[in-house]
């Protein structure tokens, strides 16, 4: 959960191969992406913003919870 948590923030550059970006990868919560020519990044895919978006409407307040049970448009 670290991981995708730091991945909401910015991509994260691939210098070693990270079993937690791997894992993340793996669920299609993460993505390589080439951003410049010899330079590839994790970032956080769609997915992966979405089950950010659960996690911190679990962790909300009550009237929080409402608000983000509405996806935005």
């Amino acid at each position: 959960m670290a991981a995708l948590m730091l991945l909401g923030y910015a991509a994260v550059e691939v210098e070693v191969e990270d079993l937690d970006m791997t894992a993340l990868r793996d669920a299609g919560l993460a993505q390589r992406v080439e951003r410049e020519p010899g330079r590839q990044e994790y970032s956080i895919t769609r997915e992966g913003r979405e089950v950010l978006r659960v996690l911190s409407a679990l962790s909300a307040p009550e009237d929080m919870v409402d608000r983000l049970a509405t996806p935005d448009a």
